[in-house]
């Protein structure tokens, strides 16, 4: 009988809904920051689902697009958890040990593979007019981003492909 293949059902929650463009934009966001999944969407449009294993029901988390459920892989790897990190560990650990020296002149700053400043040295005979003090003040700035700039070369020739993963940490 017909009665088992059709069903009428009266959706009044259409009438509440905003247009079209603000739905898609407000589920995309929902997927994106993971608290809305593919058939979460899909049933709030009346749609069919799509089955588990294809993904349906998977929270994801923005960015790289992971699956909630493997969100802290990476941590976990980062932290020994995973194979080959000694190894990792050891070159992070020997970067963190190494002082670089930026230089601009007549100033030279001389930085930790942490970042923290360890030294300045300035050779000047003496600093008389704002003049002078402006044109110092430029020099410990560009010695610093040098220095700065061989850290993360190092970081980058060291830790490779792991260095992308610890973007701004370093």
């Amino acid at each position: 009988s017909e009665k088992r293949d059709y069903f009428v059902k009266f959706n009044v929650d259409g009438l509440l809904r905003g247009d079209y463009q603000s739905r898609m934009n407000g589920y995309s966001t929902g997927i994106q920051n993971g608290f809305l999944s593919p058939n979460d969407v899909r049933e709030l449009e009346n749609m069919d689902l799509i089955p588990d294993e294809l993904g349906g029901n998977l929270y994801l988390v923005n960015g790289s697009m992971t699956k909630l459920a493997d969100a802290g892989a990476f941590a976990e790897k980062s932290n020994g958890i995973g194979g080959d990190n000694d190894a990792e560990n050891e070159k992070q650990e020997e970067i963190f040990k190494t002082n670089y020296e930026g230089n601009s002149g007549f100033v030279t700053v001389v930085l930790s593979g942490k970042k923290e400043m360890v030294s300045i040295k300035i050779d000047t005979p003496s600093l008389n007019d704002a003049e002078d003090i402006e044109a110092l003040q430029d020099m410990i700035k560009i010695a610093h981003n040098e220095a700065v700039s061989k850290i993360d070369k190092d970081v980058e020739v060291k830790l490779g492909a792991y260095a992308k993963g610890l973007n701004g940490l370093m």
